[in-house]
């Protein structure tokens, strides 16, 4: 299963986790970085939500 998973670790700070056929990256991120992100795949609306509920989604 493709999954991204984002655990706010501080107010500005994110732990990123993609995991993707069968690999998994780790990066940690500021919430800027996240929202460009966001745009960079077209998942913004989500990481937006992302933001606010800090819950888990699939890909």
């Amino acid at each position: 299963m493709n999954s991204l998973e984002i655990t706010q670790i501080t107010e500005e700070l994110f732990e990123v986790r993609l995991a993707f056929g069968g690999k998994i990256s780790m990066q940690y991120m500021n919430r800027q970085q996240l929202i460009q992100l966001g745009s960079t795949f077209q998942i913004e609306r989500n990481i937006h939500t992302l933001l606010d509920k800090k819950t888990y989604i699939d890909l």
